[in-house]
C-alpha cells in the first residue's frame, strides 16, 4: 500500500498510557518532516516501513541512552517504545540521505552547529557579571531553546526594557546564567488593541536576550 495512514492510525503511532504526544519538539518535528516528504511523492510510506523496521532490528539499538539515565527496561517492546522517537529519526536520517534530500555531510554541520548553540546557550560560569542592566532596551531572539528550559512564543522578536536582574540561576541548558524581569508594552506583545497604559513583565534568561 502506497497511501499513508489515516488520522486515527498515526495517532496510535505515539501514544501510551503516561502521555498522548511527542515529550520533545524535536520528535514532533521528525515526524512531521517524514509525513511532509511522503506527501511530496519523495518515497512510498513502505520504504519508509522499511527504514524505520530496520533501526528496530539493527544490532546495538537498544544502546542508546534512556531518558534521565533510567535503568534498562524488561522487555523489548519497552526497549523500543523508550528509544522510539530516537529511532524514528535515525531512520529519517538514513532515508534523507539515500534519496538525496541531504547529504551526511550536511547532517554532521547541523549537528555540529546545534551542539555549538547549546554550549552557547549554557551561558557564562557563575562568577560573570550581567550583561544587562536596569533601563537597558533588549529584543528577544527567536529561538527553541535546548533542554527543558522555556521561551514563550508570543514574546520571541519582541522588543523591551530591562526592568531588574534578578539573579543568577542554574540554567536547564547547563552552567549558569543571570534571569531578568524584562518588561514590555501590552501593545508590543498584545497588538495594537491592548490598552496604551498596560504593561506585561517576563523573567527572560541572559541568553535569549540581545541587546537593541
Amino acid at each position: 500500500m502506497n497511501e499513508l495512514p489515516d488520522k486515527d492510525e498515526l495517532i496510535r503511532l505515539r501514544r501510551d498510557e503516561s502521555a498522548t504526544g511527542f515529550d520533545q519538539p524535536w520528535a514532533a518535528r521528525t515526524f512531521a518532516i517524514v509525513v511532509k516528504l511522503f506527501n511530496q511523492k519523495h518515497y512510498a510510506w513502505p520504504e519508509w516501513i522499511d527504514y524505520f523496521s530496520a533501526e528496530i532490528r539493527a544490532p546495538g539499538h537498544y544502546k542508546l541512552p534512556y531518558a534521565d539515565d533510567a535503568e534498562p527496561l524488561a522487555g523489548d517492546a519497552e526497549r523500543i517504545d523508550a528509544n522510539y522517537s530516537q529511532l524514528w529519526l535515525s531512520a529519517t536520517e538514513r532515508l534523507l540521505a539515500d534519496k538525496g534530500l541531504v547529504s551526511k555531510e550536511e547532517l554532521d554541520a547541523r549537528v555540529a552547529e546545534l551542539a555549538g548553540a547549546q554550549d552557547s546557550e549554557a551561558g557564562p560560569g557563575p562568577d560573570a557579571e550581567p550583561k544587562f542592566t536596569a533601563g537597558d532596551r533588549v529584543t528577544v531572539r527567536d529561538m527553541e531553546p535546548v533542554g527543558s528550559a522555556h521561551l514563550s512564543l508570543e514574546v520571541r522578536t519582541k522588543t523591551g526594557t530591562i526592568e531588574r536582574d534578578l539573579g543568577r540561576f542554574a540554567f536547564a541548558g547547563g552552567g549558569q546564567q543571570h534571569m531578568y524581569s524584562v518588561r514590555f508594552t501590552a501593545r508590543e506583545i498584545q497588538g495594537a488593541d491592548a490598552a496604551e497604559r498596560d504593561k506585561l513583565y517576563f523573567n527572560l534568561w541572559e541568553s535569549y536576550l540581545d541587546p537593541t
